[in-house]
């Protein structure tokens, strides 16, 4: 089936920068030329074989893989998938008939791939891939016959988002598309035959994504964010170029992420939050005039997320965004009234498009328990089964792990959610890492994080706290920490700390605060404004100056940050007086820094900056830079690398073993 279902799979594809989604990108400016970057850190060589030892751990885990972005074949007897067991994401088939049989694998690239599609007509795929995780991702194809790899799209580099290659199309796929410096997004059309040239047919005057194409390719559907919880969808002619905004109604403001059409192309398939708490399905007419509604009825806040439609028009997959878990739910494709909501694990995933005959769906899940595996949901019985029953080596020797989920009291008398991990061997008071996901408008789930199996499966408490500002717990929550109450936010992290810290199972002081992206300035906010409660920071490319960080990078993150924090050159004072550069004298515990060299997000520099900073001050920090990362760690090499030099880094500035006691 090749008409493609938007992704929202798991956290190291989508949210964690300081954006709204990993298809809006549009980066930073390249570094001035006359700033001189700061140099990493190399390991002393009396602590080589403290970290051969460590990075033997890691290694175990890291080698645990997962598959994900499964896609069925045209004729359903295969799967084609990513899946990072070679150590970078690479291409997979699976044959539905033989299980147990190991996947085939199709790419041998050096760089990660994503978004596979199978092309009607011809034994080839399209995928994604981009160079040293820039993501400026370019579009190839495959041919399955002869295994050579051509580029669809040569010359310029964009960032491009996933292509959609509609059923009767005439073999044409569609894309959105942006320059790494302007506001303005576009959507293109171009054949998938190589040598082919793309046709720009409409420009988005604010950052836009491509939601989805009609099966006859005559339509597509296109989102305008306006901020951070605000945007507009467009339906718009594929031939002409004319547009149509059909949602939300004037004067109303909604946000979403994905939009899907129904087969015939008559009705458009909306998840929303409609300007309210809750989870909204909203069925419109090519006018915007509402069909149809289904209400998230197990939730009274929590939003929807991507909708899969069967070939017959006549159910739909959705998922359900819960905050600290995803759910599914199956519905009438006409009324919208619910058919069933699948008994799934706790975890974190979704349904990525029915197989061609209608009778299942791919589902892509996993648990803090287990790595991200591809299943098969039967729509008559109900039962899921696993794709491929493959061993996964080094899952069976990791310890157990709890999962706890509480809810602490916070200081304006709401609740902060808060997921806990330990390994019930491990015996208390044990350090924490307290890690802060990205976004902001995000939240940590339950799910498989190599990073949180190796320090548990060593001796620590894992604690990823959903603070104001975190999705699927409603808008108000999301909207929380909006401008001037940012400032809030730290208040919530002294809640979660105090809380913490009251546990029996938790030494109070040896609390680690930790995260990446925004995390990352939750992070240095911590050991800047709260060195009373943490005992060391670990930031994964955070940005320590957050009016040089909007100055740096694109208009269009420009135009979606100033709700969020503030516009620059109105609201210089606060930037400056909310960023940790600003409160350096105050802090006092270690930090270890990690930054991706080719970071198209949160550029380099702002690491540098922090680095040096800490360095003139003469406080304790250390600083890891992958040459071949961006936003990311994707690559088995810097996963076990920073792995074993922060536990190190922990070991000698919190007294502590690194051994499970």
């Amino acid at each position: 089936m090749i008409h493609k279902t938007r992704r929202y799979l798991l956290p190291s594809l989508m949210l964690s920068g300081l954006m709204l989604s990993t298809h809006v990108l549009a980066g930073n400016q390249a570094l001035d030329n006359d700033i001189p970057l700061v140099a990493p850190d190399k390991p002393k060589l009396q602590d080589k074989g403290a970290l051969a030892q460590y990075a033997a751990k890691a290694e175990k885990i890291i080698n645990v893989y997962s598959d994900s972005y499964p896609s069925y074949s045209q004729d359903g007897r295969s799967v084609f998938f990513v899946s990072d067991r070679s150590g970078n994401s690479q291409l997979y088939k699976s044959d539905l008939s033989d299980p147990s049989a190991p996947p085939k694998r199709l790419t041998q690239l050096s760089e990660r791939v994503k978004d596979p599609v199978h092309l009607s007509g011809e034994n080839a795929l399209i995928f994604s891939s981009d160079k040293g995780a820039n993501e400026l991702w370019s579009i190839f194809k495959l041919n399955l016959d002869n295994g050579k790899i051509a580029e669809l799209t040569p010359g310029e580099s964009m960032q491009r988002d996933a292509p959609i290659v509609p059923e009767l199309g005439k073999g044409q796929m569609f894309y959105s598309a942006r320059n790494i410096g302007k506001i303005e997004s576009y959507l293109y059309t171009q054949s998938v035959k190589v040598g082919s040239t793309p046709r720009k047919f409409w420009t988005g005057t604010g950052p836009s994504v491509l939601l989805d194409v009609s099966r006859d390719g005559q339509y597509a559907l296109a989102e305008t964010f306006k901020s951070v919880s605000s945007a507009e969808l467009f339906l718009i002619n594929t031939d002409t170029g004319d547009a149509r905004k059909i949602y939300p109604r004037e004067g109303h403001t909604a946000m979403f992420q994905s939009g899907s059409f129904s087969k015939d192309g008559s009705r458009i398939l909306l998840p929303t939050d409609d300007g309210g708490e809750q989870g909204i399905l909203l069925a419109l007419d090519h006018q915007g005039k509402e069909l149809a509604r289904y209400t998230e009825t197990l939730s009274n806040v929590g939003r929807l997320l991507g909708v899969s439609v069967s070939p017959d028009d006549k159910q739909l997959v959705v998922g359900f965004d819960a905050g600290d878990h995803t759910e599914l739910r199956i519905l009438d494709a006409n009324t919208l009234k619910p058919i069933m909501t699948p008994t799934l694990p706790f975890g974190t995933g979704g349904a990525l498009g029915f197989s061609p005959d209608g009778k299942n769906v791919l589902v892509n899940w996993s648990t803090p328990e287990s790595p991200a595996d591809i299943y098969q949901f039967d729509i008559a019985s109900g039962k899921m089964t696993v794709l491929m029953s493959t061993v996964k080596p080094g899952l069976e020797e990791l310890p157990p792990l709890t999962t706890e989920r509480v809810e602490i009291p916070a200081f304006d008398g709401g609740k902060i959610p808060m997921l806990v991990y330990r390994s019930p061997t491990a015996k208390g008071p044990l350090p924490v890492i307290v890690f802060f996901h990205g976004g902001p408008a995000y939240a940590s789930k339950a799910r498989w994080e190599p990073i949180l199996r190796y320090f548990t499966s060593i001796g620590y408490a894992y604690a990823e706290p959903n603070i104001r500002g975190s999705t699927g717990y409603g808008r108000a929550y999301e909207q929380a920490d909006n401008g001037p109450k940012k400032v809030n936010v730290f208040k919530d992290m002294r809640s979660v700390a105090t809380w913490i810290g009251q546990q029996p199972w938790a030494d109070k002081n040896r609390l680690v605060i930790a995260g990446q992206s925004y995390g990352g300035f939750i992070t240095l906010s911590g050991v800047a404004r709260q060195s009373d409660l943490w005992a060391a920071g670990v930031d994964k490319y955070g940005p320590p100056d957050l009016l040089s960080l909007i100055k740096k990078t694109s208009g269009a993150i420009r135009a979606v940050a100033g709700q969020e924090y503030g516009v620059v050159g109105k609201d210089d004072e606060f930037l400056l007086a909310l960023s940790p550069i600003s409160h350096l004298d105050k802090i006092a515990v270690p930090l270890f820094v990690y930054a991706g060299a080719n970071d198209p997000r949160v550029p380099r520099s702002e690491s540098d900056m922090i680095v040096a900073a800490m360095r003139a001050k003469q406080l304790p920090v250390e600083y890891m830079v992958a040459d071949n990362e961006g936003h990311s760690m994707v690559r088995k090499e810097n996963q076990i690398e920073f792995l074993s030099r922060v536990t190190l880094f922990l070991e000698q500035n919190l007294s502590f073993s690194g051994k499970s006691k």
